[in-house]
């Protein structure tokens, strides 16, 4: 049975498969995502602090902060969504780096079990892994 688990394990490695220099490339774009959304947000919540102030000393309408409050808003949003999509992509990594180990026999297989959702054995007594999303 053990031997079906990390015969499946190995496949299930060979299909997520990342190398470390397509790790290293995705994480530069993901971090340039996260520079120019950075920016954008800072832009526009210094774009709404203007307004604000223009308000304040009366040269200005409520209206202008009113309406630039949805740009900041979604600038926000891709900034958070941005930083999220490289935290999603860290995590899958370490998980992927953590099946490699085990498959390698580096690691005691008990290090994955979270990442198993079901092992069945099927009709012609099969073994069969369904990995955790």
């Amino acid at each position: 049975m053990l031997s079906a688990v990390y015969y499946q394990l190995k496949l299930h490695t060979d299909y997520l498969f990342i190398t470390k220099d397509q790790y290293k490339q995705e994480i530069q774009h993901l971090d340039s995502l996260i520079e120019a959304a950075s920016l954008n947000y800072e832009e526009t919540t210094d774009f709404s602090m203007k307004l604000y102030e223009q308000y304040v000393m009366g040269e200005g309408s409520k209206e202008a902060i009113v309406d630039a409050r949805p740009a900041k808003e979604q600038a926000e949003a891709e900034l958070n969504r941005a930083i999220a999509d490289k935290v999603a992509y860290e995590k899958q990594y370490r998980v992927f780096c953590k099946l490699l180990k085990v498959s390698r026999k580096e690691i005691p297989l008990n290090e994955i079990v979270d990442c198993i959702e079901q092992i069945m054995v099927d009709i012609d007594r099969r073994t069969v892994v369904k990995w955790a999303k």
